[in-house]
């Protein structure tokens, strides 16, 4: 707690969430309290299958997030080793959940938690949620947005992992970190240095996170600390008239083994003759009239349009950056399909 005080003391932070903080209830208000802040706790109340005391719940696990005091909290949901904070910002009510998932939970108790992350991100009274955690989401390529080569597992434990990556793909959630390392542990047998992408943040706007930092782990923790900065201040205030909501594509529900399945589906064949004999506005015509057969199997999405037109990111945003190695990851998945998918072409 020293530690984290005085991180806190240095940093000037609003909201500090933290996992893993192994309360209970015999747990005195002095032993975590932080001056200056209100804490709202969510202890674990469960039971792991691997206790060793089937009446006794499990050690370890449970989450809090402090609050500074200068800020009004509307309303406190807690889930399973998690807990969520309605707040109301210069933009509009913002939702803030802290999450840990353990990776010893058995189906149920991970089906509830993956429950209690939806209804964070689906409801529809916050005009911004933001998830930090530990999700344990080893099978998860951030990079790709993509299980780790495993789509067709039958391993309970890919399986359920992606069950959350669908539920982000298909509510269209944003994700912070994509080849960060956030654990890092050494293997006392190798002396081998494993290190690992398991806490993330997730978020509805991506315009509303400027920066992010990585910091160095607290007390016996093998994580570190993540560091971010929400522009929810009076620069980024909302204008109601300037609201939209629209339908878009949203590519990410589909996958490159999907896309080329659809390709391998569609005449790419052309009469050599007709093709000498067409400019190249009726070629292309063609070729986008193909495409969008291919575009029109995509899900569509309704997506809101519910920041001030006006309003424009810092210089240090860290989005756009993200975006781009993420976009290119997928692409270079996409392209090492190429081969295969350009000697359909005109063939």
């Amino acid at each position: 707690m020293t530690e984290l005080k005085h991180l806190i003391s240095v940093n000037q932070y609003d909201i500090v969430c933290v996992t893993e903080t192994h309360f209970y209830d015999g747990l005195t208000r002095a032993e975590y309290e932080i001056p200056g802040f209100n804490p709202y706790r969510a202890d674990r109340n469960f039971k792991l299958d691997r206790s060793t005391n089937y009446n006794q719940i499990s050690e370890c696990g449970g989450s809090i997030i402090y609050v500074n005091q200068s800020i009004e909290i509307l309303d406190c949901k807690t889930g399973p080793d998690s807990i969520a904070v309605s707040l109301e910002c210069d933009i509009g009510k913002v939702l803030i959940g802290c999450v840990y998932r353990s990776p010893s939970l058995n189906k149920r108790q991970d089906l509830k938690l993956l429950e209690f992350v939806k209804e964070i991100f689906t409801d529809e009274n916050h005009i911004a949620k933001f998830c930090y955690g530990d999700f344990n989401l080893s099978h998860v390529s951030w990079q790709s947005g993509t299980m780790t080569g495993m789509n067709d597992s039958v391993n309970s434990t890919v399986c359920m992992q992606k069950l959350y990556l669908d539920f982000i793909h298909e509510l269209g959630v944003s994700w912070l970190l994509t080849s960060e390392s956030t654990r890092r542990r050494l293997n006392k047998v190798t002396g081998v240095l494993n290190e690992s992408l398991l806490d993330q943040l997730l978020f509805t706007e991506e315009n509303l996170v400027n920066e992010y930092k990585l910091g160095p782990h607290l007390g016996k923790s093998d994580h570190v600390t993540l560091t971010t900065e929400l522009n929810v201040s009076q620069s980024s205030k909302l204008e109601e008239n300037k609201v939209t909501t629209e339908e878009r594509r949203c590519w990410s529900k589909v996958t490159s083994e999907e896309i080329l399945q659809w390709s391998h589906e569609i005449s790419w064949n052309l009469d050599p003759d007709e093709v000498d004999d067409m400019s190249v506005n009726e070629l292309w015509s063609i070729i986008f009239e193909k495409l969008n057969v291919m575009s029109d199997r995509v899900p569509l999405q309704n997506v809101t349009n519910n920041i001030d037109i006006n309003y424009s990111a810092p210089s240090n945003n860290c989005m756009p950056e993200m975006r781009r190695k993420r976009e290119t990851s997928m692409k270079n998945e996409l392209l090492n399909q190429k081969k295969d998918l350009s000697h359909q072409w005109f063939s």
